[in-house]
């Protein structure tokens, strides 16, 4: 007698562990890979986050010490995982990129999940029936490991500060799942009431880790309107679940409304820090939002990328003529979704979960225009429509089960070579840099990082270092053209030909112009900070006066946010002091500093450690008391432990140097 095939679900989840490692084999050469980019200032750079105690005080400082650097909120829960990594491992960045992995896994399985509770209202099956039914089964695999193996969804796992956006993604997927559970329960007669409080629980978990987790109202609301449709057998449980859903929808707008009274300047006022405003925002976006729907369905590795500042801006409708093209586009997705949506449920379901995932990040809020990391969770919604459209086809047509399912291995292991291609990219920062500077010509940061390893490896190679200084003057040169408004590689240029005695009275000249002129940059104090570390270590020889002026070409700019003035200021402040020695002009400044940005209390620590320095204890004593009742959080617990150390001696320590707070 023949053996049994095993049931639909057991062959599912065989494969899906397969699926699994496989995952783990495609993502394992970038696992050895540097941090980048956005890790320095949210990691590495960043005190609270070496962890070297597991004390309660220690924990919430490390928790909320991505305040004003990540976020407002800080995004606490995804500061604590990496406090926690650096606490077990030190700052290894392979267990860092291993712990984003473990997350993405885990997602894959709760999206493995969600499909299999949701299947059978896509595929049209008896939801009371509790077999699971073949289709239900291949489903919720084929979304799955399309999903896991994707190549867009990369940045998310190799990234390492993306941490925050697939740790979001785990909660919404949790309480997207128990929602999703809870209807099914409330279909058959049972209660679910347990179920449906883990929603508003995920969301504020979510939240926590990245605020784009407030969306996880809307995936329930999209889910019930297009596959529950509101449907139960009893009465009463209607009425819960529509309000429910009022309260879903409630529970965002409160949420941003409280956040638009809490920091007004967060939407209009972050314009000023743009080289685009809120109109060029949104017409852009519009081109965005399609140039990802197509990344999702038709991957294209060099497309992807890091970094997408090269994607040209929408100045009207019609420049460039693509912007209308777009809102057509995207306006024909949306009614075509609503007209079929009866007979086709995934379709409206698909769409809306698509926008609403896109509706935070590339709406209003005034973020950079393009990043990849933005579709971690939208993708899912054009994977499943594609994905069910297949399941659907070959059950209708009467495909051949085992040509569709040899098509689908080819597929996938496609999928998994882009991404391993990639994943190999992301092993080593000169190969990384070289493939998007290669890929994306126009893109001003990528032939800036580009210019910055060239003239590191000048240095760590001397015996080629002429023609490693005229590559990395070659990507600064290409860099300050493509940017009108970047600083960065003309500050690159200047330390560049100072550390080899070359002439930076050019690169100084046109510096300065931009400074004074140009939208400001959020990374020019940091830009500030390595040439004053560069001039201390004297490998630059760059004149006190020069780096003078500089600060006040940038402090004479008028499109000047009072955030960006506040942190010049402080540089500009401890410039004075350790360099030049001009107590009262870095006493100035850095007051200047606190006024400018009040609400940052980095700045007071910054003004009592130089009050104590110039022996101003009064003053010191007076901020210092003022300074612990703002930091509510105890993020500067230790700084002030050790300034009231320092008010308690009868004798001063010497002071040294001025450095940041944090």
């Amino acid at each position: 007698m023949p053996p049994e095939n095993p049931p639909p679900l057991q062959w599912s989840l065989i494969l899906f562990c397969l699926a699994l490692l496989a995952t783990t084999m495609v993502y394992w050469p970038g696992l050895s890979g540097e941090f980048q980019f956005d890790d320095q200032p949210n990691i590495i750079d960043n005190p609270a986050v070496a962890l070297d105690s597991l004390s309660w005080p220690d924990l919430r400082q490390a928790s909320f010490s991505g305040m004003g650097v990540s976020s407002r909120i800080g995004r606490p829960l995804s500061m604590l995982s990496f406090a926690l990594n650096h606490y077990f491992s030190g700052f290894d960045p392979f267990v860092f990129k291993a712990t984003n992995l473990a997350i993405h896994l885990i997602n894959g399985l709760l999206v493995y999940a969600l499909v299999l509770a949701i299947a059978p209202f896509l595929l049209g099956y008896d939801v009371r029936e509790k077999r699971i039914e073949n289709g239900s089964a291949a489903l919720a695999l084929l979304v799955s490991v399309v999903w896991l193996l994707h190549p867009l969804n990369l940045t998310s796992v190799l990234y390492v500060v993306q941490r925050m956006t697939s740790l979001s993604a785990l909660f919404v997927l949790c309480g997207v799942l128990a929602y999703a559970v809870a209807r099914r329960r409330m279909l058959t007669g049972q209660s679910a009431s347990t179920l449906l409080l883990l929603v508003p629980l995920c969301t504020a978990l979510a939240f926590l880790a990245k605020e784009n987790g407030i969306l996880l109202p809307g995936y329930v609301l999209i889910l019930e309107l297009t596959v529950f449709r509101f449907r139960s057998p009893r009465p009463e449980q209607v009425r819960i679940l529509k309000g429910f859903a009022v309260a879903l929808v409630a529970l965002p707008l409160i949420v941003a409304l409280a956040y638009l009274a809490l920091w007004p300047e967060s939407i209009l006022g972050g314009y000023s820090k743009r080289s685009f405003n809120l109109s060029e925002r949104l017409l852009t976006e519009a081109r965005a939002v399609l140039f990802y729907l197509r990344l999702i369905l038709f991957p294209d590795l060099s497309a992807m990328g890091l970094y997408h500042d090269d994607f040209g801006l929408s100045r009207s409708l019609i420049d460039p003529m693509s912007t209308l093209a777009a809102i057509v586009g995207l306006s024909a997705l949306v009614i075509t979704a609503l007209a079929v949506g009866a007979r086709f449920p995934v379709f409206p379901f698909a769409v809306g979960w698509f926008l609403i995932g896109h509706s935070l990040e590339s709406t209003i809020v005034p973020l950079e225009l393009l990043h990849e990391h933005r579709n971690y969770l939208p993708s899912l919604g054009p994977l499943l429509l594609g994905c069910t459209a297949l399941v659907v086809a070959v059950r209708r047509f009467d495909w051949s089960y085992k040509a569709v399912a040899g098509s689908v291995l080819i597929g996938c292991v496609v999928l998994g070579g882009m991404t391993w291609i990639r994943a190999g990219y992301w092993a080593n920062s000169f190969t990384l840099t070289a493939v998007a500077a290669a890929n994306h010509p126009r893109s001003a940061r990528a032939h800036y990082d580009m210019g910055r390893l060239y003239a590191g490896m000048a240095v760590a190679h001397p015996e080629d270092a002429i023609d490693y200084r005229s590559n990395a003057k070659q990507h600064f040169e290409i860099s300050a053209s493509l940017d009108p408004h970047r600083a960065a590689p003309l500050f690159g240029l200047i330390r560049l030909n100072s550390a080899h005695g070359a002439s930076i009275a050019e690169s100084v000249a046109r510096l300065t112009q931009r400074l004074e002129h140009s939208v400001p940059q959020p990374g020019t104090a940091g830009w500030f900070s390595n040439l004053l570390n560069c001039q201390s270590e004297r490998v630059c020889k760059i004149e006190d006066q020069t780096i003078a002026d500089l600060f006040q070409a940038a402090l004479r700019n008028p499109k000047l946010p009072n955030s960006f003035r506040a942190a010049l200021l402080i540089k500009a402040s401890q410039f004075m002091y350790n360099r030049v020695g001009d107590g009262e002009m870095a006493l100035r400044l850095a007051r200047d500093a606190v006024e400018a940005s009040p609400q940052r209390v980095v700045y007071k620590v910054s003004l009592i450690n130089l009050y104590l320095a110039l022996d101003l204890r009064s003053e010191a004593k007076h901020l210092l008391e003022a300074a612990s009742k703002q930091d509510r959080l105890a993020r500067f617990r230790r700084e002030f432990d050790a300034q009231w150390e320092r008010l308690g001696t009868i004798e001063l320590p010497e002071s040294g140097s001025l450095t940041d707070a944090s």
